[in-house]
């Protein structure tokens, strides 16, 4: 809704058996999500929170938030 999106950092080839490409997308989603909410942690003592919460995906304000 708040057209918030996060790029996989490489391409996901779709010619194997689809339980194997589906298990390398999970495994894409997981990394990237990974690097944004270490980002997110690094820059939660560098920023003013109203700005934080801006720059980072709602997934990450979230998780970083309660988890501080």
């Amino acid at each position: 809704a708040e057209g918030e999106g996060l790029v996989l950092p490489k391409k996901i080839r779709v010619r194997s058996a689809v339980e194997q490409w589906l298990v390398n997308v999970e495994k894409s989603m997981f990394d990237v999500l990974k690097k944004f909410l270490s980002q997110g942690i690094e820059d939660w003592n560098c920023q003013m929170f109203s700005q934080w919460v801006l720059s980072h995906p709602g997934q990450v304000v979230l998780t970083v938030t309660f988890a501080i």
